[in-house]
This record gives C-alpha cells, structure tokens and sequence, in this order.
C-alpha cells in the first residue's frame, strides 16, 4: 500500500510538471497566431503576466529580427557582426540568452544602462519598452511617422527622452494605454504584453512590404496602358488601413457606423474606393481585381493621380482585406485655396476690423460657436446665390437666440483683399460692415471648380440677446 500511494505521487508530480499558464484571454489570439508562425522563441511561452526582464525582451526582439532578416539564428547573426566589441560586464558573450542581448545592441535598439553595465535581470518599464519597439520597428523598415497628440492624461510622468517613442508607438498602433486614458509610463511590462508589441511589429513591417508590392503591380499597368504612375497618397495611408479593418466587420463601401467611406476624405476633386477579401499574396490579389471591370476603370482613369492602400487581416477566417482609394486633388488654384481657408477667415475678419476702426467702430470678435454655420452657407450659396437657402428657408433659420443679425455674400473674388474691397465698394454690404449694432463675426469660404464663380465668400455677423 505504501508503495502504491508513492507511485501515485510521483505520477501527480510527473503530470503537472507539464502544465503551463495560459496567456490572459485578451492576449491569446495573437500570441497563438505569432507561435503558429514561429516568431515566438518557446522558453517565453510561459510566466504570461509576469514582469518581463531586459535580457528576455532582447530574446524576443531579436527573434523578429532574426526571421524577417533571414538569418539562421542568432550565432549566425554576431558571426555577420564579428567587429564587434562586447561591451557590458554583467553579461557574458558564451551565454546563449545574452547573445540576444549583443544583437541587439549590435543595431542600436538597445543601450545598456551604463557604458558597461546592462542590467539584464533588471524590469522594463513601458516608456522603455516603447523606444526599444520603436526602434525595432524603424531597423526592419517601418516607415516614420508623425508624433501623434501627446493626449494621456499622465503625459507629465513620461520621461522627456520617452515621450517621442510613446506617442510614435501609440500612432503605428504597436503600444496602447492601459486605460481611463493613461499609459503608466513607469509601470511594468509583462512578458505577454512584450510578446504581442513585437509581433505587431513584425506584422505592421509586413503589411506595408505587401502593400507596396502591390502598388508596384498598379503602377506596372498603369505604365502598360500609356499612362502615368500613381503617386502613394500619404496622407490617407492610415486611413484606407482603417477602413481594411472596418471591412472586417462590415463588407461594404459603407463604414460599420453607417457613414460614407469618403465621409472622412477632404479636399479631392474625384475618388473612388475599391475593397477585396480574399488571398494574402498581391500578386493573386492583383489578378482577382483585375477580373472586374469596374476596378479596371480606376486602374485606367487618367484622371486619378494618386492611391492609397490598407490591409487588415481576419486572423480567424484567415481572409485579407485589400482597400484602396483611388485620388484626384484639386487644381492648384483650387489646393491653394482650401489648404489655406482658416487664414483666409483670420484675414476676413483683420481687414473687416481695420475698416470699422477707420470709421471709430470697435473691432468684431471672431463667433467660432457659428464657424459651421458660415461654413454651410458657403456651400449653400454655390447653389443658390442669395440670401435664402435652397430649402426656400431664411439665410438665418435655426438661429435662435440672437439682438441683431446680418449676412455678406460674395462669389468671384480670391483673395480676402479682393472680396472686402468689393464689400466696402457696395452700399448694403459697407452697411453691414460698419453697423455699430454688430459685435462678432464668422466667416465661410468655400472653392468649387465646376461653378459659376469658382470662390465664395460669406460674412455672418452677431450680436447676442442681451
């Protein structure tokens, strides 16, 4: 009997030597797709939600960098790099963990925490961990980006020298808050957490190689069928990868919140969108877009100059969305004029206020609470030029709460120079101008090419109830 009861103790012991913790259920999905595709080393799959060390985060950007680079592992890697000079005393060049550690400091992603000392069994903090993956993401290609707003709530707790890396990591969508709209820049960083940031990495770089395959295959046509290449239109790169993830919920040119995809695109002449869910590859993707004769027409349509392309991928239906957008900008007349509307309505509103002071009036103030309003009426004048909407209704409905009220319109003139002089040189328009009974002022202008007078001008002056 006691023989027995040993036995089975040592089977239990035996059993559950095997038994690892699972990733936190958020984190499951992508850690499993990274192992599926061998970007994970297997000593990390273990400890989730336990702080993640210095030495251990090197293993595992290294490991990125390592498969996209082709290397056959890290001794292949130092031997590429045999000028090298081991610099740090607490590590030791033979250790197969800390030749991690050399390769990445061989690129420049990370430093030691002294000209000799790493600190490899020491925690990382998040500000930490966002330069290193930042910098990882830069060695493999990833193109730059613009600081996003610095707009976490503790943004006075992340170290001057972080806040670059923070906010660029946030932008690409490799690092994220940790809620309530913070991101506890001196908190830890879990091994979970650092595996996840470094596959996004990794499948961020990715997308963009295939998406410029695939805008090379675009222009390959493009150039076949006697027309000029696109250009990459920049500043909608973010934009049609949103939209590749929105398909994802929604398989339609109609955003999942009932919008219109072209809702969020300004200052265009003409646009088209083009979305596809199918194969991985550009080049299949290519020819399956090819088989319709709708995206033929974009693909020959002189007019269109630029494109954009976003990619998403439905880790569960393993289906890639494929969106792109199809861009012709304004004229530059026409660019010149809407890139520089908001200057145009401060000078409205300087010139309007030197002409009132010549007359001993006070200034106006700007009335940004009917900034829209100014806007719409801008439009609505393109349509029917007068003091009436094209409804029927006053130029003035839906204003309620108002003392005095009056409207300035004009159509032909591209400068506010032009159209103030005009105003000042009519007799109803001065009036309104220098009315004493005034007190604020919102401006609209608006461009449309295939109209009468190409330019609009609208003055709405206020002056609130008493």
């Amino acid at each position: 009997m006691k023989k027995q009861i040993i036995y089975f103790i040592l089977l239990f012991i035996i059993s559950i030597s095997f038994v690892y913790a699972e990733p936190s259920e958020w984190a499951i999905e992508e850690i499993n797709i990274g192992v599926e595709d061998g970007l994970v080393p297997g000593d990390l799959l273990d400890d989730y939600t336990t702080n993640i060390n210095r030495r251990d985060f090197c293993k595992m950007i290294m490991h990125i960098y390592i498969k996209n680079k082709g290397f056959d592992g890290i001794d292949d890697f130092l031997n590429a790099n045999k000028d090298y000079t081991y610099p740090f005393d607490d590590l030791n060049a033979d250790n197969e963990d800390d030749k991690y550690i050399y390769g990445a400091n061989i690129l420049k992603i990370v430093n030691g925490v002294s000209n000799n000392q790493f600190s490899p069994d020491a925690n990382l903090t998040r500000e930490q961990a966002s330069k290193i993956i930042y910098n990882l993401y830069k060695m493999l290609g990833g193109k730059d980006v613009n600081d996003s707003e610095n707009d976490f709530l503790d943004d006075n707790l992340i170290s001057p020298w972080a806040k670059e890396y923070v906010y660029k990591a946030k932008s690409i969508g490799l690092m994220k808050g940790v809620g309530e709209g913070k991101f506890n820049p001196l908190g830890s960083y879990t091994r979970e957490q650092a595996i996840i940031t470094a596959l996004r990495v990794h499948y961020e770089v990715s997308y963009n190689t295939l998406k410029k395959e695939l805008f090379q295959l675009i222009n390959k046509k493009r150039v076949e069928l006697g027309l000029l290449p696109f250009d990459w239109l920049k500043e909608y790169s973010d934009y049609s990868d949103l939209r590749a993830n929105e398909l994802m919920v929604k398989f339609s040119l109609e955003r999942p919140n009932g919008e219109k995809s072209f809702d969020n695109i300004k200052n265009y002449h003409t646009v088209a969108e083009s979305i596809f869910g199918g194969a991985k590859d550009p080049y299949i993707a290519f020819n399956k877009l090819m088989e319709n004769p709708e995206y033929i027409s974009y693909i020959s349509n002189a007019n269109f100059e630029k494109i954009s392309i976003g990619l998403a991928h439905d880790k569960k239906k393993n289906i890639y969305y494929w969106e792109q957008i199809f861009y012709k900008g304004y004229a530059k007349e026409e660019e010149k004029f809407v890139k520089n509307i908001s200057l145009f309505k401060k000078e409205v509103l300087r010139l309007t206020n030197i002409e009132r002071e010549k007359n001993g009036l006070s200034k106006l103030e700007y009335i940004y609470e009917f900034d829209n309003h100014a806007n719409r009426r801008a439009s609505e004048i393109v349509e029917l030029f007068a003091h009436k909407r094209p409804n029927g209704e006053s130029c003035f409905s839906g204003i309620d709460s108002y003392r005095t009220l009056g409207e300035n319109i004009a159509g032909g003139q591209k400068s506010p120079k032009d159209v103030v002089e005009g105003w000042m040189n009519s007799k109803g328009h001065r009036a309104n101008i220098l009315n004493p009974d005034f007190t604020h002022l919102a401006v609209g202008c608006k461009y449309d090419q295939k109209s009468l007078y190409k330019y609009y001008w609208v003055q709405f002056f206020y002056t609130p109830p008493k």
